[in-house]
């Protein structure tokens, strides 16, 4: 007959309980603790009670990627504690018996400060100079990641010297190379804020100051104004050995410590007949107008006039001759033909030049500019080779010679 295989066998008698459920939301909500703007969309999870029970269960959540930003830091990981405790990255897997807030952690971007020695040498012991900055233990630049209150390496610490200069008490360290922009005194303690205000951002996402060593001069630099050929008329002023003289006791200099004006040569009412100073080049270093050329109307730094170059005189100074810039004036030749009647005379040639007045008798100069004064010059010059008065001689021709 059939065959029954004991596991199609039925037992008598089975007894079938329902499971029964309820279920809760779990909720993880995330806070910015300080942020300056973003949001971070809450996590959830569904968490069951069984059989009546009124006690859920836990479940589990994805911590989500931050989407909060605060200005001068950076997210770090989430924590349950705003301050300390566990802390978690983001895309870990939470348990959750409860709701909970999370709090973002952050990270303060670091201010890196590079001392530049600008032109300065490092002498102390364990440091060196690596591409212009001062380097601690010679393998990099040195700087410091500042997260707070932060007082500035002394000059002295790196020993910086620096040949006819000194540091610049009271603002050591600057932004820019030639003391200008922002200065710091290195005894004074500086917030992150203060730096931050003269940084700038690197590829790593880090602050980075530049800060220059401040040197002022020990040296002074003198300048000595020649005419060049000149004549000084201004009051106040007179020539000596050929240099422009204050007073009229000694040559005219000035100790130059700093950024330095020129003297306009007008100033000192320098002319020279026959010539015009050449605008924007109106001092030379050489008297025909070679070497180094200042324009007066702008500001030079000591650096600028030290690299003239300034030599050194008995007295330990720098000094440097100026002369002025001379351009001589054109002169244009012409050949005035001018026949005169009632006297007699045939028709005679000279010379005349432009920029000359009319002031012999063999000679007669025309203005180029101005046709009529040159038509008078004409007769005059031919009244006065025998002709009979100004109005009775004619200029026939002038041709540029």
């Amino acid at each position: 007959g059939a065959q029954v295989k004991a596991a199609n066998v039925i037992p008598s008698a089975i007894t079938l309980y329902a499971q029964c459920s309820k279920s809760t939301t779990r909720t993880l909500s995330y806070n910015g603790n300080g942020n300056t703007g973003g949001s971070t969309a809450a996590s959830t999870c569904t968490a069951y009670a069984y059989n009546g029970s009124s006690s859920y269960g836990s479940c589990n959540v994805s911590l989500r990627s931050n989407g909060f930003t605060k200005t001068d830091y950076t997210f770090s990981k989430w924590a349950a504690n705003s301050t300390s405790g566990t802390q978690y990255a983001s895309g870990a897997s939470v348990t959750l018996t409860a709701d909970v807030t999370y709090y973002a952690i952050w990270n303060i971007i670091p201010i890196r400060i590079y001392f530049h020695t600008n032109g300065g040498s490092v002498t102390a012991s364990g440091y060196t100079t690596y591409n212009g900055w001062v380097s601690q233990n010679g393998s990099s630049y040195f700087f410091e990641n500042i997260t707070g209150t932060y007082d500035l390496y002394n000059y002295t610490s790196f020993g910086l010297t620096k040949s006819g200069y000194a540091a610049t008490a009271g603002s050591e360290w600057c932004t820019v190379n030639d003391g200008t922009g922002t200065c710091f005194n290195q005894d004074t303690q500086y917030t992150y804020a203060n730096y931050k205000a003269v940084s700038y951002v690197n590829s790593d996402n880090v602050y980075e100051v530049d800060l220059y060593a401040h040197w002022t001069p020990t040296i002074p630099i003198r300048i000595y104004f020649h005419p060049n050929g000149g004549t000084v008329t201004a009051s106040g002023y007179t020539t000596y050995n050929g240099w422009v003289s204050n007073n009229g006791s000694s040559y005219f200099f000035e100790n130059i410590m700093g950024t330095y004006d020129l003297y306009n040569y007008t100033s000192f009412g320098i002319t020279r007949s026959g010539y015009t100073v050449v605008s924007g080049y109106e001092w030379c270093t050489g008297q025909d107008g070679s070497g180094v050329c200042f324009n007066q109307d702008t500001q030079y730094t000591y650096e600028d006039y030290k690299a003239t170059p300034a030599y050194m005189n008995s007295d330990g100074a720098y000094e440097i001759d100026l002369y002025v810039h001379w351009s001589q004036d054109v002169r244009y030749r012409f050949r005035v033909t001018c026949s005169c009647h009632g006297g007699g005379a045939s028709a005679q040639s000279k010379y005349a030049y432009s920029g000359f007045d009319y002031t012999t008798s063999d000679a007669a100069y025309y203005d180029c500019n101005n046709a009529g004064a040159g038509l008078t010059l004409c007769r005059k010059w031919c009244s006065n080779i025998g002709g009979t008065g100004a109005g009775a001689s004619q200029c026939l021709g002038m041709a540029n010679q």
